[in-house]
């Protein structure tokens, strides 16, 4: 194990130490959890990103603009049954 000192803004600090107390943990836990979970790698999360841009090479997408589209369709037509 190595130890590593941090400066962090005040306002940091009290965050950490609230969420310590109300997940029944430590400040050294959760930074400890902050730090391994940038530095070490995620296998489960490299192989979604792998088959989602595996997706998109093979042209399997939505543009956003028809999404958008047919998400405001389903709020108007929910909105206008409402209004009956």
């Amino acid at each position: 194990m190595t130890t590593l000192n941090i400066d962090l803004p005040d306002g940091a600090m009290r965050d950490l130490r609230r969420l310590a107390k109300e997940t029944s943990t430590t400040v050294e836990a959760l930074a400890t959890h902050a730090i391994l979970g940038l530095v070490e790698p995620d296998p489960a999360l490299d192989a979604a990103i792998a088959e989602a841009e595996a997706e998109v090479a093979a042209g399997h997408v939505i543009p956003a603009e028809e999404v958008f589209a047919e998400l405001d369709a389903i709020v108007a037509a929910a909105l206008a049954r409402k209004a009956r």
